[in-house]
């Protein structure tokens, strides 16, 4: 709502009876200014400011909706994600840059976004419980919780924080362009980041993270909690990859069960 605030510069609720076209242009900017706004976060900034409208109708201060004739913005991914194979990430760690290393294992044992990487600070870091304190005002689902770490990443988190003031960054990400970095890294290691499977950026070692899990045997309920979702479809059908290496897996162990019970 801060945004719109500020857009829109309301001086009383009756301001915005005729807010339609300055609220289509204001989309049309962020859609259109370079910064990755998608369609699900253009509908996100509109939900915002049409629930503040459709309580001021509930109160009689409007008599019909600004908005009503507002249409949503296409709200599937453009590009599809793929998740990086587990032997991938193990290359990737191994032999990508080290001085990046903490950051592309952090992101892959827990699926945190790069801008709430940017967020934490050497405070978050909770060595005696053993992983991260999240912080409402910077996490997506806008909701504090905390972020287990295997032991080890722990230690060595620790370790680089030694010298380190408590309000420092805990780790150092690029600040607009961690994505392409990941590209070159990947490149640079023999890993093609775009396959007919999809593409890895940054966000998809999120990707990678949620699929890991629920590959290594993490059921609905973990794989959700691990990705902070309200909701599972979102978890298991966007998230979620379903390999074709892995499906052939599959089909394998089904038919060796098979052929064992005949």
């Amino acid at each position: 709502m801060k945004f719109w605030q500020e857009r829109l510069k309301p001086k009383c609720v009756s301001d915005l009876e005729r807010c339609l076209p300055l609220v289509e242009l204001a989309l049309q900017e962020l859609f259109a200014n370079g910064k990755g706004f998608t369609g699900k976060t253009l509908n996100n900034y509109a939900d915002a400011l049409r629930g503040f409208l459709t309580w001021a109708i509930k109160q009689k201060y409007l008599t019909e909706h600004p908005l009503a004739n507002l249409q949503p913005y296409d709200h599937e991914p453009k590009i599809k994600k793929r998740a990086l194979t587990a032997e991938e990430a193990t290359r990737l760690l191994n032999e990508g840059p080290q001085e990046r290393r903490l950051l592309y294992e952090l992101a892959l044992s827990t699926g945190l976004r790069a801008n709430e990487i940017r967020s934490l600070k050497v405070k978050h870091l909770d060595t005696t419980k053993g992983g991260l304190v999240l912080e409402s005002a910077w996490t997506k689902n806008r909701e504090a919780g905390f972020m287990w770490l295997p032991a080890d990443l722990v230690r060595r988190l620790a370790e680089t924080c030694q010298a380190k003031l408590p309000e420092a960054r805990l780790l150092k990400i690029s600040e607009h362009h961690a994505g392409r970095q990941l590209q070159r890294d990947l490149k640079n290691i023999g890993i093609e980041p775009c396959t007919p499977e999809g593409k890895v950026d940054f966000h998809a070692l999120r990707n990678t993270a949620i699929t890991l899990s629920i590959e290594s045997g993490a059921n609905l309920k973990e794989a959700q909690e691990l990705a902070r979702h309200s909701d599972p479809r979102l978890t298991m059908n966007i998230y979620a990859k379903a390999r074709s290496s892995r499906m052939k897996e599959l089909a394998e162990s089904v038919s060796q069960r098979i052929s064992r019970m005949a």
